[in-house]
């Protein structure tokens, strides 16, 4: 990494400089040598991330227009830029993930969300259901178990991964899963419900969660009717 490795050296540089010509105490030139480089791997990241935000800009205007192959493309392009600073590689690994996602290619989907660190949990859920797809069902619990160590307070992560495993056939451990989120969240209406339909002999309603459920493609969104369709009521 370009960036880590700048940062390296200044903080190198930085220390002879304060050891050597200031002759400074070793415990005062380390802390403070440490301030340049951080300035210098924080500057690096902050250009290199207007260069994914403009790159992650392009790519979702040709997705707009319908054009997946060209925003995979120019995604698969900006991958130059994590050799610059290690946060940014992350980022576009995500946002390439989600569109194989969408394009159902679950294959590559899956090998770019791998690499997505586990700062954002969307990507990591699709990762998890990728999993379900190919009926891997260990992975796909190890995926959530995971994710859930770092959001515990998030209640869709519980939701849809109580629904994968209700889906197959595991209803005993859907209810842990939905009680744990009770357990964290305090008091969630959407949980408490889930539980019922599971104790109730039914399916678990993900549809209550709108679009972010409707992202993973299990289920299609409602119709919504043309403007001009709709029945005029005049008083």
């Amino acid at each position: 990494m370009v960036g880590v490795l700048l940062s390296i050296i200044t903080f190198i540089v930085s220390l002879l400089f304060f050891l050597k010509l200031l002759s400074w105490p070793i415990w005062v030139s380390l802390s403070v040598a440490f301030l340049p480089s951080l300035i210098v791997f924080m500057l690096i990241g902050r250009f290199v991330g207007k260069k994914a935000q403009a790159l992650m800009l392009t790519a979702t205007n040709f997705t707009k227009r319908g054009q997946m192959d060209k925003a995979i493309n120019v995604l698969k392009e900006g991958l130059r830029l994590k050799f610059f600073h290690p946060l940014v590689g992350s980022q576009i690994y995500a946002y390439l993930g989600m569109l194989y996602y969408y394009e159902k290619n679950w294959n590559e989907a899956l090998g770019c969300l791998t690499k997505v660190r586990i700062s954002h949990w969307n990507p990591k859920v699709m990762k998890a259901m990728i999993y379900f797809r190919k009926r891997k069902i260990n992975e796909m619990e190890q995926t959530f178990k995971k994710l859930l160590f770092f959001f515990k307070k998030e209640p869709f992560v519980y939701a849809i991964y109580a629904w994968a495993l209700q889906k197959s056939g595991r209803q005993d451990k859907a209810l842990k899963v939905l009680k744990r989120g009770i357990k964290a969240l305090k008091k969630d209406d959407r949980l408490e419900r889930a539980i019922e339909n599971i104790n109730d002999g039914k399916p678990i309603k993900m549809s209550k969660y709108g679009e972010l459920w409707y992202q993973f493609a299990f289920e299609r969104p409602p119709a919504q009717p043309h403007p001009l369709t709709k029945r005029r009521h005049y008083n």
